[in-house]
């Protein structure tokens, strides 16, 4: 059977429990809430029906904003708490309006990547407008209306893109000489599907547009200028677009 000192020490430690709770305007239920600690539970600690244990009295000193020591000085056991009161002059703080923070994930934007992985001469590829497949967008593109994809085909731009390496534009930004662009241009024979390649923009004049790429052209000879070697030329009017390069995907 408990001593009488132990008994007069649980019955002021609940009692100083329940003053402080109602001195912060904390009902029995809030404090339950707030510990995750059953009201019930923590009715018959504050009677002195049930021995505080440890793990409680964290929790109720935590909620109550005060130092474990207030109310510490007899746990369930008999084992005594002694920790430095840092903030027992402290008065109590006001009730939280507002639920503790809890991140929120929002689902990822997703962008199609378009054309057909069917490779040509110096990297050229169908755009015939059919999706090959969707994947997340890029953050830098998310909301941005038109944006698109496309798989890189053969490695006339490695080592700056590789086979099978996705590609997006912005089609709202203006082009620059030396971007890395897509420019969708008409097929070559009548009913054809566009072509499309990823390269560096040169130039674009009333005469034609001019792109580079990084590996000498198929079939060009290693004696050829550098003009010939690496530029592809195209008719003004057979350019459908010319859209810069703003992301990269492995996908």
């Amino acid at each position: 059977m408990a001593n009488f000192c132990q008994l007069a020490n649980k019955s002021f430690m609940t009692n100083h429990i329940r003053r402080l709770r109602d001195e912060r305007g904390i009902t029995l239920e809030k404090l339950a809430e707030m510990t995750d600690i059953s009201a019930g539970q923590l009715s018959r600690i504050e009677k002195g029906k049930r021995g505080l244990r440890l793990e409680s009295a964290l929790k109720i000193a935590s909620a109550l904003d005060v130092d474990l020591s207030e109310i510490s000085d007899f746990l369930e056991g008999g084992e005594a708490v002694s920790l430095p009161a840092s903030r027992a002059s402290r008065p109590p703080r006001p009730l939280p309006n507002a639920s503790p923070f809890v991140p929120v994930e929002f689902p990822r934007a997703t962008i199609g990547i378009y054309g057909q992985v069917a490779g040509g001469k110096d990297g050229r590829f169908v755009l015939n407008g059919q999706k090959v497949m969707d994947v997340l967008c890029p953050p830098s593109l998310e909301n941005v209306k038109d944006a698109y994809g496309v798989f890189v085909s053969g490695s006339s731009m490695e080592p700056r893109y590789f086979p099978g390496e996705a590609v997006f534009v912005n089609p709202h930004i203006p082009v620059r000489q030396g971007n890395f662009v897509i420019a969708q241009v008409a097929g070559q024979f009548e009913g054809d599907d566009p072509g499309a390649y990823v390269k560096q923009f040169v130039s674009m004049t009333s005469s034609g547009l001019v792109l580079r790429q990084f590996n000498t052209r198929e079939g060009v000879s290693e004696d050829a200028s550098d003009a010939d070697k690496f530029e592809l030329r195209f008719p003004r009017d057979e350019v459908i677009a010319v859209h810069k390069i703003v992301a990269t995907l492995d996908v």
